[in-house]
């Protein structure tokens, strides 16, 4: 993946053990190590780093959009989709977006050997998930794709994005899945260039 430059992608580690996060070639590896430590490499190339699950894009060239209201979830799904409609990206097919600036809200977690996201999904302690909320507001970093009626392939029930985030969190730089992300109206939301 990282050999083709401009990669961005999401995904986790083999049997769930962490999360994957590339922006522009960057990659960024999260695992919990137990007691509420998270321990993350980044931003090098891991060439020794599997994954059970990557969603890969591979983007030259963005169109910036300004995010001009506070959004969040649903509403900045529909921004999303509505901007990438308009700049003549195909929303049939799942494609990626970032999105940087202040975050408001931004509640994330870590794989930890079980999908917590999972309907239904009872955890084993020893498989709780890394966790964090945004206790006040911060600079993040989203890269994610939004795929349209991809719930259980891409995406979690009742979303059409599958994001992750690069964030600040107790004094290091993190990664981590986004469940659920509102930003400040001085967001920018990227889309790839439509040739």
């Amino acid at each position: 993946v990282l050999d083709t430059p401009h990669a961005y992608a999401v995904g986790a580690l083999p049997q769930l053990q962490g999360e994957i996060t590339i922006i522009d070639g960057q990659a960024w590896i999260a695992q919990p190590m137990g007691n509420g430590e998270l321990q993350v490499d980044g931003p090098s190339a891991h060439s020794s780093a599997g994954a059970a699950m990557l969603t890969v894009a591979h983007v030259e060239q963005w169109d910036e959009f300004n995010i001009e209201t506070a959004l969040g979830d649903e509403a900045l799904e529909d921004f999303i989709a509505e901007r990438a409609r308009n700049a003549g990206v195909e929303l049939e097919r799942p494609f990626p977006f970032v999105i940087a600036g202040t975050a408001t809200d931004l509640q994330t977690h870590v794989v930890n050997g079980a999908c917590p996201m999972k309907p239904g999904a009872r955890l084993a302690a020893e498989q709780q998930p890394w966790r964090h909320q945004l206790s006040a507001t911060g600079m993040a970093k989203v890269v994610g794709f939004y795929a349209a009626d991809s719930v259980g392939k891409l995406t979690h029930p009742g979303t059409s994005v599958h994001a992750h985030a690069v964030f600040e969190a107790n004094g290091q730089t993190v990664t981590a899945h986004v469940e659920r992300m509102k930003f400040a109206p001085d967001a920018k939301l990227y889309l790839p260039i439509v040739e």
